[in-house]
């Protein structure tokens, strides 16, 4: 009689099993501050962030506040302008009403109705040198509307220097990166993407006006590709049409036209009179 042997469950590699969420814990092990978002960043984006610091700092009474993820600006304790940095782009939020720069190729965000913001209320993403020159002209705006005016001893500006690139070891060690708490699965992220990818994504609805929907989609365009920023700021600049009408004033000889009506009674003589030497004889 053939012996029946017991089924056993399949052997399972345990280092396999654990490799998806160690992924999604290395992932999730870290948070970064402000300040190291800004010493990782481009050299680009250090000077970008320099100049919008030094142009706040300029004025009278302006004083400063680090947070863990943005830096204030205050004028006796009423808040003036906030930097925060999210991915490549700065954040600019000022006091200062949003309608002012709600159309034109550079608008501000209304984001009065989150509580944080609600104080500076208009923001701004800076992702080019144009969105820079126009943050510095908000800047102004949001400093005269305040009443104030500039330091007659202007302190050492901050530079690209004062934020070298330092390793993510050494920002810890600074406090500058924090570990995250608490236990994150990785199996529910997973069900999320995967819902999110079979879903359909909504049609978004067309506006009759063609005009509209062209500004639109352009507007939508360069919010997400900040490569349209850079493509954009090189035909900055001032253009202007002239017409221009020229008249010529002709001057024309008519000596020559004298001595020809002088030979034309000869040359009617001539012709109906003709002489042995050009008389045609058939």
């Amino acid at each position: 009689m053939e012996e029946v042997k017991p089924l056993t469950a399949p052997e399972t590699n345990s280092d396999a099993a654990q490799t998806p969420k160690a992924e999604w814990v290395a992932k999730l092990r870290y948070t970064k501050s402000f300040l190291a978002k800004v010493y990782l960043s481009s050299k680009q984006l250090k000077e970008m962030y320099c100049s919008l610091f030094n142009a706040l700092a300029s004025y009278e009474g302006v004083t400063t506040k680090t947070a863990f993820s943005c830096v204030t600006f205050s004028v006796k304790r009423k808040p003036l302008a906030m930097i925060t940095l999210t991915g490549k782009s700065l954040n600019l939020f000022v006091a200062l009403e949003p309608s002012r720069h709600d159309v034109g190729r550079y608008r501000l965000t209304d984001v009065s109705t989150k509580k944080r913001f609600a104080r500076v209320p208009a923001k701004y993403r800076v992702k080019s040198q144009g969105g820079l020159r126009f943050a510095l002209r908000v800047i102004e705006e949001a400093a005269a509307e305040a009443g104030l005016k500039k330091k007659t001893e202007v302190l050492p500006p901050v530079t690209v220097k004062d934020f070298p690139t330092q390793s993510i070891r050494e920002l810890i060690s600074r406090g500058l990166i924090r570990t995250m708490g608490g236990d994150r699965r990785p199996v529910r992220v997973a069900k999320e993407v995967s819902i999110y990818v079979e879903k359909e994504a909504p049609r978004e609805e067309v506006e009759d006006d063609v005009y509209s929907d062209t500004v639109s989609t352009e507007n939508a365009l360069t919010d997400r590709h900040e490569e349209y920023d850079s493509l954009l700021s090189s035909f900055e600049g001032e253009g202007s049409v002239r017409f221009v009408r020229q008249k010529v004033i002709r001057s024309v000889d008519e000596s020559w036209v004298k001595a020809v009506e002088d030979c034309l009674p000869a040359l009617d003589e001539v012709t109906r009179n003709p002489s042995h030497f050009i008389e045609e004889t058939e």
